[in-house]
């Protein structure tokens, strides 16, 4: 986790293990519904195929995928150190 890595680097305490529980909770949830309801379940797999649908119509694998390099959790977190800097107390 991205989070986790600038906790690391900068050796502030953000408290990321409570948010990672959350999101696993929250995870864990919205699979108990989606699993719960056929309408649901139906409703997800139509957008999960939209999705693919869409994404294959303009070439990428993934929407989320630029054509620039996404930076290293090590970039971030020097970038993130050089703006703690630049701030100072």
């Amino acid at each position: 986790m991205a989070l986790a890595e600038i906790e690391r680097s900068t050796g502030l305490d953000l408290r990321s293990a409570a948010l990672s529980d959350a999101v696993d909770e929250a995870n864990d949830e919205v699979r108990r519904q989606v699993a719960e309801s056929e309408e649901v379940l139906a409703v997800v797999q139509a957008l999960e195929e939209q999705y693919d649908a869409f994404a294959r119509s303009v070439g990428q694998d993934s929407l989320l995928a630029a054509q620039t390099p996404i930076p290293t959790a090590d970039e971030l977190g020097a970038e993130f150190e050089r703006y703690l800097r630049q701030k100072g107390d």
